[in-house]
């Protein structure tokens, strides 16, 4: 079915009228843009006009008329943006650190004496996970548990060593102390004899 937009300025106030049935809005802008970004709107006008105005669903949320604007006026404005939002020059609205929250159907109302304009905007803040932070902190564990391990082995491996050092100490101070032991007594059987021959040989020569 055709659809036409009828747009009427009727004493400084934009009529806007839709004839026909459609579920899809043609001048509709669809904005995909990730949690934490920052988006902007744009007018698709060079200069600024009479009069704008932005729209989140139906509360408004900026005016701009000339050179001067008005952000968040209400309340509930103020609560949901907190100071997020901006306008340029020639009005388009810029919102920082985009929530899943800010998603929905955002308006913009551009009308002067001569015409009126109506943007019509969908917005889609797709959610960002924590399992890119939660791989890094698993990485960084993993890490440290290697490093770990690795010092306990050393620490073992150098350990081990000292007492296999220590080990092949003793044994060698054994075995000098052996040696020692066993030329003392080689020496003493050596000097035994001398007198002992001399003994026998007085006993012989007496018989």
């Amino acid at each position: 079915m055709t659809i036409f937009t009828l747009l009427v300025t009727l004493g400084g106030v934009c009529l806007f009228f839709v004839c026909g049935a459609s579920a899809v809005d043609p001048d509709r802008v669809s904005v995909s843009v990730m949690e934490g970004d920052a988006m902007t709107l744009y007018t698709g006008v060079e200069m600024n006009q009479d009069r704008m105005m932005w729209f989140f669903g139906d509360d408004r949320i900026a005016v701009i008329n000339g050179d001067t604007s008005k952000i968040c006026e209400d309340d509930q404005c103020k609560q949901r943006f907190r100071d997020r939002l901006n306008v340029n020059q020639n009005g388009s609205l810029t919102v920082t650190n985009i929530r899943t929250t800010d998603s929905g159907d955002c308006k913009l109302q551009i009308s002067s004496s001569r015409f009126c304009i109506i943007r019509s905007f969908t917005v889609t803040v797709t959610y960002v996970s924590d399992s890119g932070s939660s791989s890094v902190v698993a990485v960084a564990v993993v890490v440290v548990v290697l490093l770990l391990l690795l010092l306990i082995a050393a620490a073992v491996y150098y350990k081990r060593q000292a007492i296999m050092k220590f080990i092949r100490r003793q044994r060698s101070d054994q075995k000098d102390d052996a040696e020692d032991s066993s030329r003392e007594q080689t020496n003493a059987l050596q000097k035994a004899p001398n007198g002992t021959s001399l003994n026998n040989t007085d006993v012989v020569s007496e018989t």
